[in-house]
């Protein structure tokens, strides 16, 4: 196995590959490398090698063994034909499928539908009924529950149960209430990456209840670190051997409450020339402690998804809410969110807003219906501080748009639109349903809210203005210089009079 540090390092990348498929994230996990099969007594006893993907006997993946030639190992399946199998985890429930392979008991299957029902000792038994499974909870992270050596059916070209060869169970934990004297457990990224598997894994038949006294293959080695006769490390001295996944032992995040926020009013006095739609979602996690770091929101005008309006791509952020820009008026669209968790987990998949009732979309996804074109932009000027009893000219600035040109606006008054309407309302009480221009006289100084609503096939908008009327001027009369001289005169004549009768 000199060569499984080379080949580790193809099957890693061939396997990070296969997770975006067609921009989706794939919903399982690989798992890839190779175990040890030792005997009841002895870790290194020669029996054989399970190798837990085809991709390990088959690195240029042309579907024929070569042997050497394309550096596949020994403990490969004979020459010719690989039939392809591997081993994957779901990335949500953290269950085991898929086959093993090992050229001296044939097939090891993780699939429910193949092997019948685990004993009942089964540590999956109680929680999932499963073959094997993640056990998500325990510290540090194991897989818990059976693989089942099948045997090498007639031909070796079908994997089934029961066919000719070895046929018993695996198990991969040794008790249910404790870690027991085995247990196959994960170290677990960031370091290293991808994950390792460790320890032990015993196959044999249970005799009155006990697994151990019975051995058929014995000791199932995962990794070279414990693969000496007590545990000890052989990576360097004998074989560098080890199983490995993608699956990061983190239970995928997921989204609920996928809503979408198509408010009429945010359309007013919107300066972006596409609907202010507003996408939401809620952050959902099993794991304790995680939270959302990134997101990637879809849209598009085909329930396919073949084709896509808007990609947000893979946005960190911790927000919920996305607002897609350059959607059209009056369109309906689809729409799909992807979440990442704290620990670098994507969703398994994309997630679907629920379907609308009786929908016949190929995939789940409801929609939502932009509304007609942008909404009135109402806008005035008039006569700068205006005076009680004086005409205030008011000068109508407001732009419309119209379905078949949803993008330029033009002013309100041409528009054909026959649902157009003005409403001029001086906050007097005073209201006037003039189309454009107008003029009002405010009767008393004071401050006024005058406001302007127009609206149209598509929805209403309202601009107001804070309109502050002055007291009129005071009135000014002139009086003739010669009439002012005269009346200074006779004030004068009337001083001197009085006072000549004083002295008298």
């Amino acid at each position: 196995m000199t060569c499984l540090k080379t080949l580790t390092s193809i099957i890693l990348l061939l396997s990070l590959s296969l997770l975006y498929v067609n921009g989706t994230v794939a919903a399982t996990k690989s798992v890839w490398g190779w175990a040890w099969i030792g005997n009841s007594s002895n870790a290194n006893s020669v029996i054989g090698w399970i190798s837990f993907n085809s991709i390990n006997c088959d690195p240029n993946q042309n579907g024929i063994y070569e042997g050497a030639a394309e550096g596949a190992p020994t403990g490969c399946p004979t020459s010719g034909t690989v039939h392809p199998y591997k081993v994957e985890i779901d990335s949500i429930t953290g269950i085991l499928s898929g086959y093993a392979w090992s050229s001296n008991i044939g097939w090891i299957s993780f699939n429910r539908i193949e092997t019948g029902a685990p004993p009942t000792e089964d540590p999956c038994f109680l929680a999932g009924n499963c073959i094997a499974k993640v056990d998500f909870d325990s510290t540090p992270k194991k897989i818990i529950g059976w693989g089942r050596a099948c045997g090498i059916p007639p031909g070796g070209s079908s994997i089934q149960c029961g066919g000719g060869g070895w046929d018993g169970w695996i198990k991969l934990a040794g008790t249910i209430s404790s870690d027991g004297p085995y247990k196959v457990w994960a170290e677990v990224p960031p370091s290293p990456s991808p994950a390792q598997l460790h320890s032990y894994a015993w196959g044999g038949n249970v005799t009155n209840g006990d697994w151990i006294k019975k051995a058929v293959v014995g000791w199932v080695s995962f990794n070279c670190k414990e693969g000496g006769i007590v545990g000890g490390d052989i990576c360097a001295s004998k074989s560098d051997y080890k199983v490995l996944t993608s699956f990061n032992f983190n239970r995928a995040p997921s989204a609920t409450n996928l809503n979408v926020t198509n408010d009429p009013s945010q359309y007013c006095f919107n300066y972006n020339p596409y609907p202010p739609i507003w996408l939401n979602w809620t952050f959902f996690d099993q794991d304790s402690g995680d939270s959302q770091t990134a997101y990637r929101v879809q849209v598009t005008t085909d329930p396919t998804f073949s084709s896509i309006t808007v990609d947000s791509l893979e946005t960190t952020s911790p927000s919920q809410s996305y607002s897609p820009p350059n959607l059209a008026f009056n369109t309906a669209y689809y729409w799909r969110v992807m979440v990442w968790d704290s620990k670098g987990e994507p969703s398994a998949d994309w997630i679907y807003p629920p379907s609308p009732a009786g929908s016949p979309t190929p995939k789940p996804g409801s929609t939502f219906t932009t509304l007609l074109h942008r909404f009135p932009w109402p806008s005035f000027t008039y006569t700068s501080s205006p005076s009680a009893g004086e005409v205030v000219n008011f000068d109508d600035t407001s732009e419309c748009w119209s379905i078949s040109d949803p993008v330029n606006s033009f002013p309100c008054p041409n528009s054909s639109d026959v649902n157009l309407s003005y409403l001029w309302d001086f906050g007097d009480g005073y209201t006037d349903g003039t189309k454009g221009d107008t003029t009002h006289t405010f009767g008393q100084a004071n401050d006024y809210a005058v406001s302007l609503t127009v609206r149209d096939n598509a929805g209403t908008c309202t601009e107001t203005v804070n309109l502050t009327v002055q007291l009129p001027l005071p009135e000014w009369k002139e009086i003739p210089p010669t009439s002012m001289i005269s009346k200074f005169l006779a004030n004068v004549s009337s001083v001197l009079k009085n006072y000549l009768k004083f002295l008298m």
